[in-house]
């Protein structure tokens, strides 16, 4: 359980069709909204962290002349595919 502590509030406007829509998956996979948005938000930030390190990896292997810039560009994708 959360502590109000550990917890601020996140207030947005959307669209009401957008709202509607998670008001509608968020019933059907028996969760509510706050918890189904707040799971996109660490999915997403983890992607975006996750990107950002595999891009580094790429980069740093393309810097240190181990791969050329297509083969790092091949090695990001590859990366990606098996980190999911």
């Amino acid at each position: 359980m959360q502590t109000e502590e550990n917890i601020t509030r996140l207030s947005i406007d959307i669209p009401v069709n957008i709202h509607k829509a998670l008001k509608h998956h968020a019933l059907q996979h028996d969760t509510n909204i706050k918890d189904f948005v707040a799971a996109l938000i660490q999915e997403s930030l983890a992607e975006e962290i996750e990107d950002h390190m595999l891009g580094s990896l790429a980069a740093k292997a393309e810097k240190e002349g181990s791969v050329g810039k297509k083969s790092s560009a091949a090695l990001l994708k590859k990366l990606k595919k098996i980190t999911k």
